[in-house]
């Protein structure tokens, strides 16, 4: 099975990505990007674990980066360690909630 992904991967990637010109910027950068690491983007074919998203570690970062957007609110330095802390303060106990209930 592995095998089978594997060689899938390496057809399209040699079949789109290689093969493919285009006159837009963007997705010319993409391509290449994509060309340039495909070793990694293939790392889940090595090891079964690998999750094939990254849903988990945006949802985990979530919270810190609606903190630090709020933070741009703070009145002081102070208002900001404040805030930083009482969100801390409740992230790990939603944490710990979540994992021990």
């Amino acid at each position: 099975m592995e095998e089978a992904v594997r060689s899938v991967a390496d057809i399209l990637s040699q079949a789109w990505a290689e093969t493919t010109r285009t006159k837009q910027e963007n997705l010319r950068k993409a391509l290449n990007y994509t060309l340039n690491h495909k070793k990694y983007f293939t790392n889940f074919l090595l090891e079964g674990s690998i999750p094939l998203s990254n849903n988990l570690s945006e949802i985990a970062v979530k919270p810190v980066a609606i903190t630090r957007k709020n933070s741009l609110f703070s009145d002081s330095v102070e208002g900001a360690k404040a805030s930083a802390i009482r969100m801390t303060i409740i992230v790990i106990l939603f944490n710990y909630y979540r994992l021990n209930v």
